[in-house]
C-alpha cells in the first residue's frame, strides 16, 4: 500500500512538473543585429594617430621622422581636442625641436552666400620654445568641380597673419578606397623676428588615398610636395614628403 501510494505520489509530480515546464518555456528567438555604424553609436569622438618623413608646418620643416596623435570631440557644431607630435630622428632639424602638443577648438557657423564658415581658436604648445596662441577664420565652398577653402589666421603672440586658399578634389576608385587630391598657397604678414616677413610662404599639393577598413576605421597614406618660398633655417625648401595615418570614430 505504501509503495503503490510513493508511485502514485511521484507520477503526479512528474507530470505537474512537466506542464509548469510546458508553460514556462519561451521559443528561443535570436536577437537582431547592433548597427554599429548607426549614429546612435557613434560617441562624438575621434581619434588618428600616424607617422610622416617629415613634419612640415606652413612651409616650414620642424622635424623629419616623426609621430603624432589626435583627439577630438564633437557636439554639434562644436569641435575641441588636442593634437601631438614628436620627433623621432633627433637630428637637429627644426631649431632644436623635440615636440609639439596643441589644444584647439571650432565652432561651425551658418551657411552665408554658399560658403560654409568656421571660427577657431589654437593653442600651440612646445617644451623648448614660447608657447602661441592663434585665432583663425576658415571658409569652405562646393563649386561642384572642385572644394574651395579659405583660410585666415592670427598669432597674437608672435604678431604675424597668416593666409591661405587650396582647392580640393576627391574621386571614388573602389567601394572602400578613394584618392583625395588638394593643392594650395600660404601667404605670411608680418611674419619673423623683424615683423617685416610678407610675401608667399609656400606652394603645396597632396595626394592621400583613405581606406575604409570598416564604417569607423580608415588608413590612409599620403605623398606631399612644399615649395617654400621664404627663407630660414627651418625652410622646408624643395621638399616630398610623405606619411600614413589610421583614425577611429567612435
Amino acid at each position: 500500500m505504501n509503495r503503490l501510494l510513493l508511485t502514485t505520489i511521484l507520477t503526479a509530480t512528474l507530470s505537474a512538473s512537466a506542464a509548469t515546464a510546458g508553460e514556462v518555456a519561451m521559443p528561443c528567438t535570436a536577437k537582431a543585429p547592433v548597427d554599429c555604424c548607426a549614429d546612435e553609436c557613434n560617441l562624438g569622438f575621434s581619434a588618428a594617430f600616424g607617422y610622416e618623413t617629415d613634419y612640415v608646418w606652413r612651409g616650414q620643416r620642424f622635424a623629419e621622422d616623426s609621430v603624432w596623435f589626435d583627439l577630438s570631440y564633437s557636439f554639434g557644431d562644436l569641435t575641441i581636442g588636442t593634437w601631438s607630435i614628436m620627433d623621432l630622428s633627433d637630428t637637429g632639424v627644426g631649431a632644436g625641436f623635440e615636440s609639439e602638443t596643441d589644444l584647439y577648438a571650432s565652432y561651425a557657423l551658418p551657411s552665408v552666400l554658399g560658403f560654409d564658415p568656421s571660427v577657431g581658436y589654437t593653442y600651440y604648445s612646445f617644451p623648448n620654445a614660447i608657447d602661441a596662441h592663434e585665432f583663425s577664420l576658415g571658409l569652405d565652398r562646393d563649386l561642384g568641380i572642385v572644394g574651395l577653402s579659405l583660410f585666415t589666421a592670427y598669432d597674437i603672440t608672435n604678431e604675424y597673419w597668416y593666409h591661405e586658399a587650396s582647392l580640393s578634389k576627391s574621386y571614388d576608385l573602389a567601394e572602400k578606397v578613394a584618392l583625395d587630391l588638394a593643392a594650395g598657397v600660404g601667404y605670411f604678414d608680418g611674419f619673423g623676428t623683424s615683423g617685416n616677413d610678407s610675401g608667399v610662404g609656400q606652394i603645396f599639393a597632396s595626394a592621400g588615398l583613405p581606406i575604409a577598413l570598416n564604417c569607423r576605421t580608415t588608413l590612409t597614406p599620403y605623398v606631399a610636395y612644399n615649395d617654400t618660398q621664404r627663407g630660414g633655417p627651418i625652410s622646408a625648401g624643395d621638399l616630398f614628403h610623405g606619411g600614413v595615418s589610421l583614425s577611429l570614430d567612435f
